[in-house]
């Protein structure tokens, strides 16, 4: 409200570019669905009128989730004011020394603050409801756990099969990530895009996800992520299938370097910001 006076008050030149990191409310009606508190819907609708505020006022608005542009120019929004800009990006460099090879690698990897609630939820129904399947499959497989905040119900997954390794630094999960064989990304609820996606996707390791952990990205449904529904019998299946397909899981790998060349690159946002502020 402040900026907004100002604006109109004192300098009608100044500009206003609003960066919301997702519709929070969007993720919260998703939420209400799982979890059926009324309270997660009426802070969803008071939530809405607010986000809503900010963008209708805003003169730019630039948003990572490309279905949450079409969502809002769905709502009336003016389109063009809507941009969307890789708020995750890489060099290209860095990019080529990221080697992947299935058959030299085993395990699963998910990696997700648990200060936020869709990640708790993530590994708790996974670990409890799909990782059983695919361990009866697959008795020695190790399930990696990566993320801070770990809280009690998190630390008690661990077992012969799952090690929750907590905060590490960007070393220690760099070597992780180059180590197993696919990443897992498991949501029942969300918004906007997911790092640990785009993450898995740089380091060239094939990710198992939903529709929530794919949505947001820009031509998704032409590059490398393997969406299963939420479903624990047709989640653990797809990740036993793919798991020792390592043909597969080596082409999936290369498409993930391709499509982080496309879009997450530091020319890529480099341009699209200069196109905004010019």
């Amino acid at each position: 409200d402040r900026l907004l006076k100002i604006k109109m008050e004192k300098n009608r030149q100044l500009k206003i570019i609003y960066t919301p990191h997702d519709l929070t409310f969007i993720r919260m009606k998703h939420q209400y669905k799982i979890e059926g508190d009324r309270n997660i819907l009426y802070e969803a609708k008071k939530l809405r009128e607010y986000e809503y505020y900010l963008i209708k006022n805003s003169d730019i608005v630039l948003i990572a989730s490309v279905d949450e542009i079409r969502h809002l120019v769905k709502e009336g929004f003016d389109e063009t004011k809507l941009v969307w800009v890789p708020v995750f990006y890489f060099d290209k460099e860095l990019l080529e020394n990221k080697l992947y090879d299935a058959s030299n690698r085993e395990g699963l990897l998910f990696v997700g603050g648990f200060n936020h609630k869709p990640n708790v939820d993530a590994m708790i129904w996974f670990c409890n409801e799909v990782f059983p399947f695919v361990v009866e499959r697959i008795p020695d497989i190790k399930l990696h756990i990566v993320g801070s905040n770990t809280s009690k119900e998190i630390l008690d997954l661990e077992s012969s099969n799952i090690q929750v390794h907590g905060f590490v630094n960007e070393e220690e999960l760099n070597n992780i990530y180059s180590q197993v064989r696919l990443c897992v990304c498991p949501l029942r609820y969300g918004a906007g895009i997911k790092g640990k996606v785009v993450e898995a996707m740089y380091h060239g390791v094939p990710t198992v996800t939903t529709n929530f952990g794919a949505e947001g990205l820009p031509k998704i449904e032409n590059f490398p992520l393997i969406v299963t529904e939420i479903d624990s019998a047709k989640m653990a299946n797809k990740i036993v299938e793919l798991y020792y397909n390592i043909q597969l899981l080596n082409a999936i790998s290369k498409r993930c370097k391709k499509y982080i060349k496309r879009f997450f690159t530091e020319e890529r946002a480099v341009e699209i910001l200069y196109n905004v502020f010019k």
